[in-house]
């Protein structure tokens, strides 16, 4: 309701940062000075599910004892692996250091959101 924050971006940059949301808005028809909407969209629970899936890449590097500028091959075991794996490939390689993608014997699974996942890394 109030304006008290419009044209302030780098004041709503740093809340936004600071509560973990995707977007702040400013609306005058509010009922009440804030509202949140915790509406999980497919889109967010995707993001968070590639997020685990992420971390469980970076937690085998570990325990390969990877160095960070060690390149690794993401080795998947399954078709649902596969395709969520190539569908956040971009982000996957950049985080994680990966130079390509397998299928092959992967000795490692991931319950993620109720889906398991079946991958591995190896040296490069």
């Amino acid at each position: 309701r109030s304006s008290l924050l419009q044209g302030k971006s780098e004041f709503l940059s740093l809340i936004q940062d600071e509560i973990n949301v995707k977007q702040i808005g400013i609306h005058s028809a509010l009922e009440s000075e804030v509202e949140l909407n915790t509406e999980i969209t497919k889109e967010l629970k995707e993001e968070g599910m590639a997020r685990q899936f992420l971390r469980r890449v970076q937690d085998l590097r570990k325990q390969s004892d990877f160095m960070p500028k060690d390149t690794a091959v993401l080795v998947v075991g399954d078709k649902n692996t596969r395709v969520f794996a190539e569908t956040h490939w971009h982000s996957l390689a950049r985080v994680a250091n990966l130079v390509s993608l397998e299928e092959g014997e992967a000795r490692h699974t991931a319950e993620i959101e109720g889906v398991s996942f079946t991958l591995d890394v190896r040296r490069s």
